[in-house]
């Protein structure tokens, strides 16, 4: 039996960073099909769903702004791994559990990140995070099927391809 709680014991970081592992286990669950994985999985996604916005956008190292939370580095990693993990287990859920785990990445995750998009430089300035956020909002937006979104992290990515690397293939 896997143990809900222990996903700090994959890696040493903290939990916002743990969460990531949800992507490769999401994987996982869709090759082998271990109900005890979806267990796992499930477990920390309600977790997830739990924890209010400070968690969301790590606010430990990120500032929040009460009024419009924007999501950086971490929430888009969280983007990534519920993009992932949702998929591969949403079969066994319940419609409650759905929508809860849903509503919540969809106002704490999708939402912040694309706040964030709003909020900063995207004439590749912001260096890598301009990458790595717009990945995340790749995931969120194909899930919940916000074509806006898509755009905006498409051209976030083109951005940083265009102005974010150096001639040396370095980036900010």
């Amino acid at each position: 039996c896997i143990p809900t709680w222990d996903m700090q014991k994959l890696t040493n970081k903290r939990y916002v960073y743990s969460l990531s592992n949800l992507k490769p286990l999401g994987k996982l669950y869709i090759f082998t099909g271990n109900e005890l994985v979806s267990d796992f999985i499930r477990g920390h996604l309600a977790k997830a769903a739990s924890l209010p916005v400070d968690f969301w956008i790590h606010h430990e190292l990120r500032r929040l702004d009460p009024d419009k939370p924007k999501g950086c580095i971490e929430t888009s990693y969280l983007n990534q791994a519920l993009g992932t993990a949702i998929i591969a287990v949403k079969r066994n859920m319940t419609p409650e559990e759905l929508k809860n785990i849903e509503t919540a990445w969809y106002e704490r995750g999708h939402r912040t990140a694309m706040n964030w998009m709003e909020a900063n430089s995207t004439d590749g300035s912001m260096g890598n995070f301009l990458a790595v956020i717009s990945t995340g909002i790749l995931f969120s937006s194909k899930y919940f099927k916000d074509a806006e979104a898509w755009d905006c992290a498409v051209r976030g990515l083109k951005t940083y391809m265009d102005n974010g690397i150096l001639s040396d293939g370095s980036d900010y």
